[in-house]
């Protein structure tokens, strides 16, 4: 196991670590998943409201989908080695949004690792369901000729993980640090762009996780708590991040200079 992911998730068998290691294919998984989440003292609403809020992706046969996998071929034409390495490292890490150096903050306990793992903890299960659900399959088993950066997940499509998620850390975090909420956004977006980019996602799914995204932080805010959350981060950011900022500048610039 990557040496990241365990201190990022101590716990392999956590929530957090199952979606994480994008291990779930299967109804049986979704029952675990949502068992340890449960078992955690989490809770997941997605069994208790409807999964209507994303709507059924485009047919495999249809006009939108043969123009989204022609534009997956262009992207392959066009990646390079430097979109690889990017891509490959934001498969197994955090990247960085905006000035958030992620993969760093994470493995600190903090407000803004805590408010970052508890959005992780209530996307999870909401992801997965409508995985489930709408069971698209990947890219790859529409179009031969598209070849992935990155092995090939084992469960559906749509809507992406990726985009979901990191859309919605970026919401949060545009919150912790407003006068950086474009910057954080744009490397959201860059992250779920770079799924297509890797060949694993069509444009709709990644459009799809945005929208989930935004339909989650907005019922997350209302829950009590959260906005004192927010509120914790924003001050601890302000009193400690430019010395993370300091320490993983450096490093990401150097390897990824092409992307700021």
């Amino acid at each position: 196991v990557n040496d990241f992911r365990f201190q990022l998730f101590p716990d392999l068998n956590s929530p957090q670590a199952f979606f994480f290691f994008q291990e779930l294919s299967s109804p049986d998984d979704a029952g675990a998943l949502r068992a340890q989440i449960q078992k955690q003292g989490g809770s997941s609403d997605a069994d208790d409201r409807s999964l209507d809020d994303v709507s059924e992706p485009p047919a495999n046969d249809s006009a939108q989908t043969k123009s989204e996998l022609e534009s997956l071929l262009l992207l392959q034409r066009a990646r390079d080695g430097r979109d690889l390495e990017v891509i490959v490292f934001e498969n197994g890490s955090i990247p960085w949004l905006g000035p958030f150096p992620l993969d760093d903050i994470m493995q600190v306990k903090s407000p803004v690792s805590d408010l970052v793992t508890r959005l992780m903890h209530v996307s999870a299960m909401e992801i997965y369901s409508r995985k489930l659900r709408f069971d698209r399959v990947r890219p790859i088993f529409l179009e031969p000729k598209l070849v992935t950066v990155i092995e090939t997940p084992g469960h559906p499509a749509y809507p992406s993980g990726h985009a979901t998620q990191y859309i919605l850390y970026a919401l949060a975090l545009s919150e912790v640090a407003p006068t950086s909420s474009k910057v954080i956004m744009c490397d959201a977006l860059h992250v779920a762009i770079r799924r297509e980019l890797a060949a694993v996602h069509y444009a709709s799914d990644s459009e799809a996780g945005r929208r989930l995204a935004e339909i989650l932080f907005d019922e997350w805010k209302k829950k009590p708590g959260q906005r004192a959350a927010l509120e914790d981060a924003r001050k601890w950011w302000n009193e400690n991040g430019a010395r993370f900022v300091k320490s993983g500048d450096g490093r990401w610039n150097r390897r990824f200079a092409h992307r700021r």
